[in-house]
């Protein structure tokens, strides 16, 4: 089950992407949806990120997501 759960992400990712692109133009590739969906696993408090959102950019914040995926 785990795997089909798998595959079952990447199309809708795969299809998400498709579809925003066609919408609001780029910065919606496959590799850039996984990231959002990361971050808001790993903030998922709406009001911190509003806050820091205001001094931090984009680059800040997936910097953010590396570091805390490799944190222990």
């Amino acid at each position: 089950l785990n795997q089909k759960r798998a595959d079952y992400g990447r199309e809708i990712i795969q299809t998400l992407s498709g579809k925003l692109t066609r919408e609001f133009g780029t910065g919606f590739s496959r590799s850039n949806l996984a990231g959002m969906v990361r971050f808001a696993e790993l903030f998922p408090d709406g009001k911190i990120v509003h806050t820091l959102s205001a001094q931090l950019g984009w680059s800040h914040f997936t910097l953010l997501l590396r570091v805390m995926i490799r944190w222990p």
